[in-house]
Formats: structure tokens, sequence, C-alpha cells
């Protein structure tokens, strides 16, 4: 359908402003995903464009008929309302849960309803909801989603791989629905998406065997996190030429013309829009600390270096670690116990004891990928502001506590980091990073209950869903008294200090 003697450059300036206002208004969200993502991040935004693209196109082949009915009202209540719901989630929703903003990654999100409401205002409401299941199923296929699937499918480049292989086999089912009987629709789009899926998750299977995962792993971050797609679109052509075997017959686009007359008008909230969007960039993520290099080089430590007046009594480590943070990921915890008795820490004059939690990787993102508190009991607790705590050598640390109301206890965490240095020995980057909690408990007693570690998401997912049913306000305590914050400065320093000593 169209209006005849509309130009084709009409449709294709639409098509033009269309790129160029999600361009604009998404260049920082763009941009993080290239340069400062954490792992999976660009593959995540490779997948979600991969999956526009098959089903978009493949609603639009299907030839089905519009009927000539447009009410340009609609167009405009629609698509303003989008607009208005984008701008608030990307500069107010966004910025507020930036801690998880990897994990999140609700720009995204905004892009999709933006985009949509764009499509309202330059093509009309009915040709944009023409394509409604492929506006709902990016909307639906969430970075939690898509993470969660990589996680179940092992994590790493693997992981990563299958699941935007099932992502593309969702797609697929979806661009496969056509004007035939139910039934037969039911089958075909079952077909269409087991077929890409199985494909793809092979494909992603053979080249992890050849390869071997520790050598691919490195190309889930930067411009090479596109490569964990290539399996999915394997799947994908795979069944396009299955599907052109069996109808004898190649897909053919066709050229639509644009069924509404005017957009200068519409162009007005674009701009406006577009500003708005510009002129509140994305904050960058709060760092956890300011991470310094340590001198020399200790490639094979693990864990933290046990201050002096402190004693390591035992300890734990997490195997599950390299499947949420990255192949190689080393996640133990530490019971450090004082050697002396300080009055000043315990009005009974007890021994005091903290946990220290290190997390040793090779990137700088990935100890804060799941958040401050993501794997921990207390995640729903009521956390503190967060103190900046100089710990000599150039190391910063945050403290905060958290009151943690099902166990009727307060923890203090102080949380630091620094990275290795190169393998030469001259300083760098090269090395691993290792990221540290220091933390204590109010209850000083010897049978004293540390917030546990768990690999479980279920807790993550309610503080999220929290915080955006309630906002953030609920997970804080601005009147928190910071009880334990002596001793786990003392710790960290400490800790620090041990360091820096073994590189001199």
């Amino acid at each position: 359908p169209g209006q005849p003697g509309q130009p084709v450059n009409g449709y294709l300036w639409r098509w033009l402003i269309f790129g160029m206002v999600c361009v604009l208004g998404f260049w920082t969200s763009a941009e993080r995903s290239v340069v400062d993502g954490a792992e999976a991040g660009l593959a995540y935004s490779t997948v979600v464009v991969a999956m526009a693209a098959v089903m978009f196109l493949g609603i639009e082949m299907q030839n089905r008929p519009l009927l000539p009915i447009h009410d340009r009202e609609v167009d405009w209540i629609i698509g303003v309302i989008a607009l208005v719901l984008a701008v608030s989630a990307r500069t107010q929703l966004a910025p507020r849960l930036i801690e998880w903003f990897d994990l999140l990654r609700l720009d995204h999100l905004s892009l999709i309803i933006f985009a949509f409401g764009v499509s309202a205002l330059l093509f009309g409401s009915r040709s944009t909801l023409h394509f409604g299941p492929a506006w709902a199923t990016l909307i639906l296929f969430s970075n939690p989603l898509f993470l969660t699937l990589s996680l179940l499918c092992g994590g790493g480049w693997t992981g990563t791989a299958c699941a935007a292989s099932v992502g593309l086999g969702i797609a697929a089912a979806v661009a496969a629905r056509g004007s035939a009987s139910r039934l037969r629709q039911v089958m075909l789009c079952g077909a269409a998406g087991i077929a890409t899926a199985g494909v793809g998750v092979s494909v992603a299977l053979l080249v992890a065997a050849v390869f071997g995962e520790d050598r691919l792993r490195g190309s889930l971050t930067g411009v090479g996190g596109l490569l964990t797609v290539v399996p999915a679109s394997v799947g994908v052509l795979t069944a396009l030429t299955v599907d052109a075997v069996i109808h004898r017959t190649l897909p053919r686009i066709r050229r639509r013309e644009p069924s509404v007359p005017h957009i200068r008008t519409a162009l007005i909230p674009l701009a406006l829009a577009v500003a708005v969007l510009m002129l509140s960039p994305l904050p960058d993520r709060p760092r956890t600390s300011v991470t310094a290099d340590a001198p020399g080089v200790s490639v094979a430590a693990v864990g933290a270096p046990v201050p002096v007046g402190w004693s390591d009594t035992g300890g734990e480590t997490y195997t599950w670690a390299s499947d949420y943070f990255g192949k190689g990921t080393d996640f133990r915890r530490q019971h450090l116990s004082a050697d002396e008795i300080v009055s000043d820490w315990d009005v009974d004059d007890r021994r005091r004891s903290v946990v220290v939690d290190t997390i040793t990787s090779d990137d700088t993102t990935e100890a804060s990928r799941f958040g401050d508190e993501g794997f921990y009991s207390s995640v729903n607790g009521r956390r503190s502001p967060k103190l900046d705590i100089d710990l000599g050598h150039s190391v910063t640390g945050r403290a905060y506590t958290v009151l943690d109301d099902t166990a009727y206890l307060t923890y203090t965490r102080l949380r630091f980091s620094w990275r290795d240095s190169g393998s030469d020995g001259s300083g760098g980057s090269g090395g691993r990073v290792h990221d540290i909690s220091v933390i204590a408990v109010d209850d000083h007693r010897g049978t004293a209950a540390f917030p546990t570690v768990t690999d479980s998401l279920s807790g993550l997912s309610l503080r999220m869903a929290t915080v955006l049913l309630r906002g953030g306000a609920v997970t804080e305590d601005p009147d928190a008294d910071y009880k334990d914050l002596d001793v786990v400065t003392a710790v960290a320093r400490g800790i620090v200090d041990a360091r820096w000593k073994e590189g001199q």
C-alpha cells in the first residue's frame, strides 16, 4: 500500500532521518558498548541488531497487504508517548541504576522504545504496528535474559555464542509467521526457530572445540564481540536456504512508499527528544575504587596478602566464579583474626574477625559487573552512602554499610582494587586485577554470621525489581552508622602495604 505518486526519495529521506535521530540520541550508548563495555556487552548489542534485521526483513518479505486506513492523530499519540517514555527511562532511570549498567542495559531498552516512537511519527502507526511481534520481541529479549542464557550455556565465549543462537532462533520464529492456517503457522515458526538455534549452537560448540575457549574469550570485549553472532548467522542462513529450496523461490523485499503524506511537524518532537538526550549523556559507572598498578610481578598470586597483625584462619574458594566473571577468574574468601585485642574495636575486649573476599580476573570491569552486593546474602539490605578512604600507595577504597533487616545485622564493607604490573616488571596494565572486599559485622562474637556468597541470581533479581518499582531510595540508609570503619580500614591498609612490600 501507499499513495500513488509519492517519490521514492521521500521514503529514503525518512529512513535517513530515522537513523540520524537514533544515532545522535544514543551515541554515548553505542560508544560505551564498543569502547567501555564489559564482557558480552558488545555481543548483546550485536545480537539485538541482528534479531531486528531478521524479524523486520522477514515480516516485510511476507508481502501481507495493509489496509489503507490511516489516522494521523493516533500516530502522534503513540509516537509522542513512546518518545516521552524512552527519554524518561534513558535520562532518569538509567542513571539511577548505573551500578547495574552492564547487567540491565536500560539504554538499549530506551533505544528500542525511542525507535518505535520515531517510526510511528515518520511512517505511521499502522505501518509500525505491522511489525508489532518484532518490537515486542526486542523489548522482552533484554540483556538480563541474554546474560542468563549465556550463563546457563556455560558462560564465556561459548555460552555467549549459544545465547546469541537462541536469540536469532526466536527472531527466525517470529519472522516465519505468515498468513497460513494457525497450525501451519505454529509448525513453520517452530521449525524455523529450532533450525536456526540448533545450527547456531552446533557451530558455536564446534568453533570452541577447534580454537579453544581460552583463545576465544578475549573476543568478547572490544570489536571482537561481533564474532559471537557468527554461529547464529550461520543458523539463519541455513534456515533461509532450506526455505528457499522447499518453496523453490527466493525472498524478495518490495518497495514500500510512505503512507504519511507530510512529516514536517513531526520533526519538532524528534528534535526536542534528541536535544534532551544529547544534553543528558550517560554518567560514568561508579568505580568501586581507584585502581593502581602494584609494583613487581604477582601473576600466580590469588587471594589477598595477610596484613601484619592478623592471621589467616581459613577460607573458601568459589569454583563457579569463571561462569559469571569469565574463564580464569578466581574468587575466594579468607577469614582473618586479629592477633591482639584492640579496646577501641570492642568494649568487651574481644578479638575481632573479618572476612576478605578477593576476585582476581583479567578485566577491570569484571568484578563490578553485577553490582557491589550482587552475590551476597545481604543483597536486599539497605546501604549507606559510600565514603572514599585513602589506603596509601595511590589506592582509594570505598566504604559503606549494609543494614540486613532479615539477619538483624549491620555489615561494614570496604572495597578496593589494584592491578599487577606487566609481565616484564616495567609497569603498565598487562597484569591481573585484584578486586578486594574487607567485611566486618557488628556482632563481635566468635559465632558472628558474615554475609554468605552465593551464585544464585534470585536475590539480585528481587533487588533490581524493588528498585525499578519503588525507586532507589528503598535500598538506601542515609542515617547509617559506620560502626566498624576503623576495623576494615586498618585491614585494608595492611593488605595494601603487604602487597607493595612484596613488589619491592
